[in-house]
């Protein structure tokens, strides 16, 4: 019988990867339709560009690392559409295509492609865009303002409620119309209603876990509610801090990544607090008013430790329960042994070395004596 070797993701289950993929777009699917409710056949195409950008550029680098092509797995295209919803509907595009550039041949494929990246392409994307191009990014139509075709146009564009929570003030909207997305922000990731439902379809197939998206938003919510920055009551400022600027979209599609998040349950809720809390902080002090992948990409980084820190934990709170004090001190103890210091790390000398040194000491005293 011949192995056969075979390179990461690796799906446990019936799951494969391009059905995987074909869930994330299913789930996309009702966001894309909401963005061409809004701003018309231009949100289309902004999606079309940036989703084929991502594609292509997925297939391209297949050719060059000598990998072989399959153009089922639609991971590029994933991460193209996911880039859309968080862009306004005005952007020019060859916007979408840099972006593309950046989350596949930048933040992708230097790791090894899909399954071996550190970090969220999509987010990478846009924190770069939003860094080089912050005045395309953060201005944006009226929804059902009627945009043309062309790359750029000369609508007039306003900030976003993120916007003017930064600047401590109150958007000017009904509860009832920000839950619906009817107000300025990115095309597909204002509509909470509809990426409630994108969750809950998302949870039923297995895709996402509702660990970190729940987490993340309940500790967000929790720190507008006792540290709020607008003059309004603490739940409105928890309300107005959740759903301006696409957070809930991040929590949903891109903190959740199943490559790049944590894998075990302790470890995805702790990572979900930092996220949630991070995200808080870049959006208050900040120079954006949208922190949230920002703050992803950050903990993107220390995801392998904190599952390594739990399974470390929890291996030896099974062995030491009960003495939280040894438990310390076993820990303590590997640090020396993994730095190559300390006692742990010394080397305790053998018996023969012992029998020499002692053979040694018996016989200096004769041959001084000889002497």
């Amino acid at each position: 019988m011949r192995a056969k070797f075979t390179s990461a993701p690796f799906v446990r289950g019936k799951n494969s990867v391009p059905w995987m993929m074909t869930s994330m777009l299913i789930a996309l699917a009702p966001l894309i339709a909401m963005a061409v409710y809004y701003y018309g056949l231009r949100a289309l195409m902004v999606t079309v560009i940036s989703g084929f950008s991502c594609y292509l550029l997925d297939m391209v680098c297949m050719l060059l690392v000598n990998r072989r092509v399959e153009p089922l797995d639609l991971s590029g295209l994933v991460t193209g559409i996911t880039m859309a919803m968080l862009m306004p509907a005005s952007i020019p595009y060859y916007i979408p295509v840099i972006g593309a550039f950046v989350a596949i041949v930048v933040a992708k494929w230097p790791f090894g492609g899909f399954g071996k990246n550190p970090f969220n392409p999509a987010a990478v994307g846009i924190a770069f865009l939003s860094i080089t191009y912050s005045k395309l990014m953060f201005y944006y139509p009226i929804p059902f303002t009627k945009l043309g075709l062309e790359s750029e146009i000369s609508t007039t564009l306003v900030q976003s409620t993120a916007a003017v929570l930064k600047l401590e003030g109150i958007p000017n909207f009904g509860k009832m119309e920000m839950i619906l997305g009817k107000f300025p922000g990115p095309m597909g990731a204002t509509n909470i209603l509809v990426v409630a439902t994108c969750l809950l379809l998302l949870l039923a197939l297995g895709y996402v876990s509702w660990h970190i998206p729940v987490t993340m938003l309940a500790t967000m919510g929790a720190y507008a509610y006792l540290f709020p920055r607008v003059m309004s009551s603490r739940i409105g400022s928890a309300f107005y801090e959740l759903v301006s600027g696409g957070i809930v979209f991040v929590a949903v599609f891109i903190a959740g990544d199943c490559v790049t998040a944590p894998k075990t349950k302790p470890a995805k809720i702790i990572y979900a607090i930092l996220v949630g809390l991070v995200t808080m902080w870049f959006s208050r002090y900040g120079a954006f008013e949208a922190g949230a992948c920002f703050a992803v990409i950050i903990l993107n980084s220390v995801s392998s430790f904190l599952d390594r820190a739990c399974a470390y934990l929890y291996y030896h709170h099974t062995q030491f329960k009960g003495h939280p004090l040894a438990l310390v001190k076993a820990y303590a103890n590997q640090v020396p042994l993994r730095m190559g210091t300390g006692r742990s790390a010394q080397k305790k000398p053998d018996s023969s070395e012992k029998q020499t040194k002692q053979v040694d000491e018996t016989t200096k005293p004769k041959q001084e004596g000889q002497n």
